[in-house]
């Protein structure tokens, strides 16, 4: 009985995260919306980022119901206050559920400039206003496919990202190996590492050389 009132309140909780969520980034989309009448594009982009600040919130909301509801442990370094809100960073993680996303940005956002994830490019039309809000706020999107148009035009959305990052400082999170850690992909892309896939360097390398 015990293990099925745990269960129905950790389904409760995840639900309400799902949908504080959708919520948030429906109003910040409205918001973001509402900015393209400023014609001033480093002013656009200040005021987009005065507003992640209710996102802030609502990821912070949304941790805090996680914590309740898992045994997460966080453990943070005595290096993150280092950081500084004013300042370009470019951060690199390993990727092992859609989680990773929420405790990124809950617990490194008090710390560093506003967080950006880099993003596929099929989460447009597979993760609907959550993706478009993402777009709107300057996250840049990258195609897998690896024709020439695909490759070149993901190199123009990581440099176009690059350079707003130098108006306004933000900090760019990549996930080097692209996609969810699972045994089965890491099989399939033999990996040499126990819990890591092939990293994949070229988007990396593309922000690196945007932001020097």
């Amino acid at each position: 009985m015990r293990k099925i009132f745990t269960l129905l309140l950790n389904l409760l909780v995840f639900t309400l995260i799902a949908l504080i969520c959708s919520i948030n980034c429906f109003i910040m989309l409205v918001l973001a919306l509402f900015t393209l009448l400023i014609p001033n594009q480093k002013i656009r982009l200040k005021v987009r980022s005065h507003l992640l600040i209710f996102h802030k919130i609502s990821c912070k909301s949304c941790y805090y119901g996680l914590r309740c509801a898992t045994t997460i442990k966080i453990r943070p370094s005595h290096l993150l206050h280092s950081f500084k809100s004013d300042q370009c960073y470019l951060m690199i993680s390993n990727h092992q559920s859609w989680l990773d996303i929420l405790i990124i940005a809950a617990e490194l956002q008090a710390y560093t400039s506003p967080i950006k994830f880099m993003m596929k490019k099929d989460l447009l039309w597979q993760l609907p206003i959550i993706s478009w809000f993402c777009y709107l706020y300057g996250y840049p999107f990258i195609s897998r496919n690896k024709i020439k148009s695909s490759i070149n035009m993901n190199k123009t959305n990581i440099i176009n990202a690059c350079r707003k990052m130098c108006l306004v400082p933000s900090t760019l999170m990549i996930f080097p190996e692209g996609t969810r850690l699972t045994h089965s992909k890491q099989v399939a892309s033999k990996s040499p590492f126990n819990y890591l896939l092939k990293p994949k360097h070229k988007g990396l390398e593309l922000s690196i050389t945007a932001l020097q």
